[in-house]
């Protein structure tokens, strides 16, 4: 068993290589109800083919964040996706204050923001992962309201980031449903995901590699 499933602070785990019904429960402490739309189900993930395909995880409350908490998306992913707009991972939220774990351009991306009042922060990691491989990813949030505070982790190696917009001012509270895949106000993504966390907390790197090194073996 994975250590890191009894985190008191993880929010949502979806290990969806092996979850493989039309809906499904998450395997955190809060059995979040998922359905699935497309995302075609394989042992090694469910794949998403970059035009409507998404998971959906409905509204909770502990899926929402403040500007001033810390909080850490991570997943795997397998993408040949060369290039594009932003490709939603996962995110909460449109037209509201809202988070996404985002590729664009084939590098992981992290957006917090509101569109009504163009109040963001984006930021992106300085390593491809669009090589049509298996790709470790964690993105961490550490609550300072700037780009500074944003740190990303690709398999197990801390990568660089770059600003894009560095302004916030509001909590990322909605009532919107998670989405994966698609949807959250960004363009649908083409790749292979088997598995995703949020965290309520800035994982560190030594947390991060953990993770990597318990789950790579099924990523081959």
């Amino acid at each position: 068993m994975d250590d890191f499933r009894y985190d008191p602070y993880l929010k949502l785990y979806l290990p969806l290589w092996k979850l493989d019904g039309a809906s499904f429960m998450s395997q955190d402490a809060y059995g979040h109800l998922c359905t699935v739309t497309g995302a075609l189900w394989r042992l090694d993930g469910r794949i998403f083919n970059g035009v409507n395909d998404v998971i959906t995880v409905p509204h909770h409350a502990a899926l929402n964040f403040g500007w001033a908490d810390s909080f850490s998306f991570w997943f795997w992913i397998k993408t040949n996706q060369a290039s594009g707009d932003y490709k939603n991972v996962l995110g909460k939220g449109t037209g509201s204050p809202s988070y996404n774990a985002l590729i664009h351009n084939g590098y992981p991306s992290m957006y917090l923001g509101n569109w009504a009042t163009a109040a963001r922060c984006w930021s992106q990691a300085s390593t491809l992962v669009n090589d049509n491989v298996w790709h470790f990813v964690l993105m961490t949030y550490d609550g300072t309201k700037v780009v500074a505070g944003q740190l990303y982790y690709v398999d197990g190696t801390a990568s660089a980031t770059s600003a894009i917009v560095d302004t916030l001012d509001a909590d990322i509270a909605n009532t919107q449903s998670l989405t994966i895949g698609s949807g959250s106000g960004f363009d649908a993504l083409a790749a292979t995901i088997p598995e995703i966390g949020i965290n309520s907390r800035g994982l560190t790197a030594l947390e991060g590699q953990n993770i990597y090194l318990a789950t790579k073996w099924r990523y081959k």
